[in-house]
């Protein structure tokens, strides 16, 4: 990520959030899994998409990772 990135915090549920944040180039989201437990939540993926009006990119990991490890 260059250095002249901007980051953006922005408070309140995350749909009205992202329909008033400035249009970026990327947005990077958590990927969760669907209600159902059937996989990822690709109606929350597609929802995004259309809100942020922009690339995303969608993270998902098995919960047994560690950054700090």
């Amino acid at each position: 990520i260059p250095g002249t990135a901007v980051t953006e915090i922005l408070e309140g549920d995350i749909e009205t959030a992202l329909a008033a944040a400035s249009q970026s180039d990327l947005d990077i989201m958590a990927l969760r899994p669907a209600a159902d437990g059937g996989g990822p939540d690709l109606e929350l993926v597609t929802r995004m998409v259309t809100l942020t009006r922009s690339s995303c990119l969608f993270t998902g990991d098995a919960g047994t990772e560690s950054a700090l490890a």
